[in-house]
């Protein structure tokens, strides 16, 4: 049993090496997705405010601001369509990352199958070690 585990902890630790930097680059790209997202929207808010009590009036303003909202409810739409997800920060996040993350494992040739195989082998060697104590 334990050279077992002793040969699985010998694939599994370059693989973990590996996983941690994926993980931290989908991780990057994931907050960057979720500061766009946030950013477009204030900036959105910025201009009808701006635009309706600064350089234009309300009148003006209006149909602008409505056909943003239905731009808006679109985008969200067609995420809802695309991914299966509610259109909301984590979602939007957690889509990113997930996406980033798989195209991590492709760089680093890292099968994530295998990956998870391995962790699960590694659990229940150890269960099975702490039973025969």
């Amino acid at each position: 049993m334990i050279q077992q585990l002793e040969l699985v902890d010998e694939v599994l630790h370059p693989l973990t090496h590996e996983v941690k930097i994926a993980k931290k680059a989908s991780h990057l790209k994931s907050v960057r997705s979720g500061a766009t997202f946030v950013s477009i929207i204030m900036i959105q808010f910025m201009l009808s405010q701006y635009g309706t009590y600064v350089a234009f009036s309300w009148d003006i303003m209006e149909p602008i601001t409505a056909c943003v909202s239905l731009s808006d409810a679109i985008a969200g739409y067609m995420f809802w369509l695309w991914t299966g997800k509610p259109w909301d920060l984590d979602s939007l996040r957690t889509h990113y990352y997930e996406k980033a993350l798989a195209k991590q494992f492709k760089k680093h040739n890292i099968n994530k199958v295998e990956y998870e195989m391995l962790k699960e082998s590694r659990a229940q060697i150890l269960a099975k070690l702490m039973e025969s104590k």
